[in-house]
């Protein structure tokens, strides 16, 4: 299932009388249907290995401003010290010169932040931490560091007719009546289609759950 069939197939449900009139609508109310599961879940099927170089002297960057990885949430995070031989392997078992990075969790301020020890020198391990799209490695890294994420992303916008995403092959269901919710507001309300919150709780959760099951995706690398 493409873009272009799923703003169609919902259309069909609508069966306004100038279909050609709420195309933007209904490419719209897909678009967000898509959004709005992504806000609400860490799909397995959206995650991803990811590597990008982080800059030496940096106690922390924008991920947009050094890589194009568009990350919503960091599951793991892997110091590759052989980048060549470690990211053309096998992108799980990594090979024995890559290290998993330390992560410590702790609260300031209501906002959530990484650990960093004062105390820290050199020689000990690692500490990433991750503010909002930012990351940061304590101590400063005196040498550019290789890293993968192994990460939750955004998935692309749907733009083009013949894009499509795993929430519309997997999850078609699910994004058809979460699109006819958000169609409903531009409709006068005599002209409403009726949607069961019943069955739209069941095929979210045939969706979360089928997704539970699921490992990782494709593998990317930045150089």
């Amino acid at each position: 299932m493409n873009f272009k069939q799923a703003y169609e197939f919902l259309l069909s449900h609508v069966d306004r009388p100038d279909n050609t009139r709420w195309v933007p609508i209904a490419k719209q109310a897909v678009q967000l249907a898509v959004l709005n599961a992504q806000r609400s879940y860490n799909f397995n099927l959206a995650s991803d290995f990811g590597g990008f170089l982080y800059p030496a002297g940096e106690a922390i960057v924008d991920v947009s401003a050094v890589s194009s990885l568009r990350i919503k949430a960091v599951r793991s995070v892997m110091l590759v010290d052989d980048y060549q031989t470690s990211f053309w392997g096998d992108p799980i078992k990594m090979s024995s010169v890559s290290k998993i990075v330390s992560r410590l969790d702790v609260t300031k301020g209501n906002r959530e932040y990484r650990v960093l020890d004062p105390n820290k020198k050199k020689s000990d391990d690692l500490t990433f931490f991750m503010v909002n799209n930012r990351v940061g490695i304590w101590p400063v890294p005196d040498d550019d560091l290789h890293l993968s994420l192994y990460h939750v992303k955004w998935l692309p916008p749907l733009d083009a007719d013949t894009d499509t995403n795993f929430m519309l092959v997997e999850g078609f269901d699910y994004v058809v009546y979460k699109a006819l919710e958000f169609f409903n507001s531009y409709l006068k309300e005599d002209a409403r289609v009726s949607i069961s919150n019943a069955l739209m709780r069941s095929t979210w959760n045939s969706l979360v759950a089928f997704d539970s099951l699921q490992e990782h995706g494709s593998f990317d690398v930045e150089q």
